[in-house]
């Protein structure tokens, strides 16, 4: 453990796995951070950067500025042979490769994910009630009571005016049932591309009618 913490303390390793293990802590630092991948990060910008690091580290050696390459690349403004910078990036080709493959695979976990919010959701009749569903409505909306709603309504509704689908929406939240035009016309304004109601949706579920116990002649 002692010879760890030595500052002086020698690690062998070769040109490649130093290469690898930079390339790999710089873009896990930049995911771990948050900030954007991008395929030019990935397969230029970061090698690149990591070859004049290597450079300047004396992992490589700098290249020679007096001599014309007879095949030049430009890697961070150094020019050199074609065959010296692709056998530099040949050294990365596998974590390239891996990173990409990991951008794209974000890539499609985040369009699943958009067109997962742009489907539409079915209620849940246990947890979706009447009441509920008109309450995160009004809350949507940021409306401080029921008018907003009930005039709409009315505007969609042949039979019934304001007044009426106003006393309804109350009479709903009371777990009372109203008419299915009432409900229809509410339904229709509370629907969302994202997320349809449908006028079953606010009609509470029937409660099971519990026949009367008949008295017996004796406990008459």
């Amino acid at each position: 453990m002692d010879a760890i913490l030595n500052p002086d303390f020698e690690i062998v390793t070769t040109l490649r796995q130093r290469l690898i293990e930079t390339y790999d802590a710089v873009v896990w630092s930049l995911d771990h951070n948050e900030l954007p991948l991008t395929e030019k990060l990935l397969e230029t910008t970061i090698p690149e950067t990591l070859f004049e690091y290597a450079v300047l580290s004396g992992w490589l050696p700098e290249p020679d500025r007096d001599s014309a390459p007879a095949e030049p690349c430009y890697i961070s403004g150094h020019s050199v042979e074609k065959r010296y910078a692709e056998s530099f990036f040949a050294l990365l080709e596998g974590r390239v490769s891996f990173w990409l493959g990991e951008l794209e695979a974000d890539k499609n976990r985040v369009y699943e994910k958009r067109v997962q919010d742009l489907l539409p959701t079915k209620s849940d009749p246990v947890k979706d009630t009447p009441a509920i569903l008109l309450q995160a409505y009004r809350q949507a909306k940021r409306q401080d009571n029921w008018k907003p709603l009930a005039k709409a309504a009315a505007k969609l509704s042949n039979v019934y005016d304001f007044d009426a689908i106003h006393s309804a929406i109350y009479r709903i939240l009371d777990e009372v049932n109203v008419n299915e035009e009432t409900l229809r016309c509410l339904a229709s304004v509370m629907s969302t591309p994202g997320q349809p109601i449908s006028w079953e949706d606010l009609r509470w579920p029937k409660k099971p009618r519990t026949r009367p116990r008949r008295k017996s002649a004796n406990n008459k």
